[in-house]
């Protein structure tokens, strides 16, 4: 049921957002005055869709077994406020696309729409410039300079043109970004398994000690049976294994039939002793498998979104390349052929 409410509200955002940008869109049939007719809704479409995926598969990524941990542990603080940031990239990504299609239908002269791009670019590269983690390819100047020379354009494909190494920046640091948090992902998982580890670290050795006990029970039981058809030597070897519960039967001369069976009722009684103590602890060993297992699905989960996160950012990048090389009509920007390609590397199975 939870699922079903989480999927609704995903299709509610993007149906939403898809809404703004058809009314957008129905505002005028035609993009750019003059001779040249650009539609750039599927653009907005497209990034809108695939934002809504990324942030349907973060919504998705919640602990159920290992709840107490995740709110015990800092790394995982820590990968939710990048998470966070995340979701913001993908939103400042959808605003941009949503700007482009509503300068685009906007009664503004080419000049116009070509200043109002290079200001909302400028607001978005704000905080790429100010964050100090990933080096830029281009000084704050180069990016002024490019800023500088969009709003001289005449038409606002110019201007998209001219914004690219803009788009291709604000996608390079958001990569950088997404391996940073990788790292991070792959730091809280490690806490988390090793928090798991030092809860059941007494549960986990001795279930070990008694997984070993039953194959030591198991293998005397087996030296018996052979002694019983007529090997000699497996009395010997019993006899070295210095076995605690077979003290009282003297086995120096070898055993007649009374004291083989009571060795085996010995070795029998033992082992239901160890498979009553096992059954005792098996609840404790099933809920250790059970969270375990939880995070690494929850290790999957993550791996799957920020693939998905990663692809949805190319795809835009390169949509975005597409319009900005002149490529104006949606039937000649090949959204499907793209997304393909960059999904199939991103999730190669």
């Amino acid at each position: 049921m939870q699922k079903g409410k989480d999927r609704a509200l995903r299709l509610r955002f993007v149906a939403i957002a898809i809404l703004i940008v058809l009314m957008i869109s129905m505002t005028s049939c035609t993009s750019f005055k003059k001779t040249t007719e650009v539609n750039l809704t599927p653009f907005a479409e497209q990034t809108i869709t695939m934002a809504g995926s990324v942030n349907y598969g973060f919504m998705q990524i919640r602990a159920v077994y290992i709840r107490e941990y995740t709110q015990q542990t800092p790394e995982v603080e820590e990968l939710r406020i990048m998470i966070g940031q995340i979701r913001t990239v993908m939103r400042g990504i959808v605003a941009y696309s949503i700007q482009v299609v509503t300068l685009s239908q906007a009664s503004k002269t080419g000049p116009e729409r070509a200043e109002g791009l290079a200001d909302f670019i400028e607001e978005m590269l704000e905080p790429v410039v100010e964050q100090k983690e990933v080096e830029l390819h281009y000084q704050e100047k180069n990016l002024d300079e490019i800023l500088e020379n969009m709003r001289k354009q005449e038409t606002l494909l110019d201007a998209l043109r001219i914004s690219q190494p803009l788009i291709d920046e604000i996608t390079y640091v958001a990569e950088a970004f997404l391996d940073k948090y990788k790292e991070q992902q792959q730091k809280t998982v490690d806490a988390l398994d090793q928090a798991i580890d030092a809860e059941f670290a007494p549960v986990i050795s001795y279930t070990r000690f008694l997984r070993e006990s039953q194959a030591y029970v198991l293998t005397n039981l087996q030296l018996l049976y052979e002694y019983w058809k007529g090997d000699e030597t497996a009395l010997e070897t019993l006899r070295q294994r210095e076995t605690p519960s077979l003290e009282g039967i003297n086995m120096e001369d070898g055993l007649d039939m009374h004291e083989l069976l009571q060795a085996e009722d010995i070795l029998i009684d033992r082992m239901s002793t160890i498979t009553t103590l096992r059954s005792g602890i098996k609840p404790q060993l099933t809920l250790y498998q059970m969270q375990k297992r939880e995070l690494q699905d929850l290790n999957f989960e993550m791996d799957q979104t920020l693939q998905r996160t990663r692809a949805a950012i190319t795809i835009w990048q390169q949509t975005h390349r597409a319009m900005a090389a002149g490529i104006t009509h949606p039937a000649d920007i090949n959204l499907f052929e793209i997304s393909k390609k960059i999904v199939q590397v991103a999730l190669p199975f």
